[in-house]
C-alpha cells in the first residue's frame, strides 16, 4: 500500500479494521480517524501531516493514543458539545448590510463623499416609508 490513502487504511486496520466503532459503515472514503482524548491538534503540532504513518510504525502507541475509526457523521456527533441537541448557530463577523456598488459609465466622475452621503439618506429615508 503506497502513499496516504494506504497509510490511513493500515492505521485503520490498527485500531480495529475499516469500519465506524459506532454505527458500522464500511466505505472507507466515510471514515475518518478521531482521537478520543482530543488530541489531534497536538498530534498534527508536533508530528506534522506524518502522524498516520507515526501511529502505523508504532501501533501500541496507536491504540494508547486512543484513536478510533468513525465515519463523518458518528465523528461530528462525537465533537458536537454533549449539552446541544441542535447545531449551533454560526455566525460570522458583523458587516455592513448595505453594500453598494458603482458603475461608471466611460467618461463619467467618481461621486463625491458628500453626494454619496446624501444618496445613501435618501435610500434610509425611503427605506421608512
Amino acid at each position: 500500500m503506497a502513499g496516504k490513502q494506504g497509510v490511513r487504511r493500515q492505521l485503520m486496520e490498527i485500531l480495529g479494521g475499516v469500519v465506524c466503532a459506532d454505527c458500522g459503515v464500511t466505505d472507507f472514503l466515510l471514515l475518518d480517524i478521531h482521537h478520543e482524548r482530543g488530541n489531534g491538534a497536538l498530534d498534527r503540532r508536533n508530528l506534522g501531516h506524518g502522524w498516520e504513518r507515526y501511529y502505523v510504525d508504532n501501533p501500541v502507541l496507536a491504540k494508547q493514543a486512543g484513536l478510533m475509526v468513525l465515519c463523518a457523521n458518528c465523528h461530528r456527533l462525537r465533537h458536537r458539545p454533549a449539552k446541544s441537541s441542535t447545531p449551533k448557530k454560526i455566525t460570522g463577523p458583523k458587516r455592513n448590510p448595505l453594500t453598494l456598488t458603482i458603475h461608471l459609465k466611460p467618461g463619467s466622475r467618481m461621486p463625491t463623499p458628500e453626494e454619496l452621503a446624501k444618496f445613501l439618506a435618501g435610500l434610509k429615508e425611503h427605506g421608512k416609508e
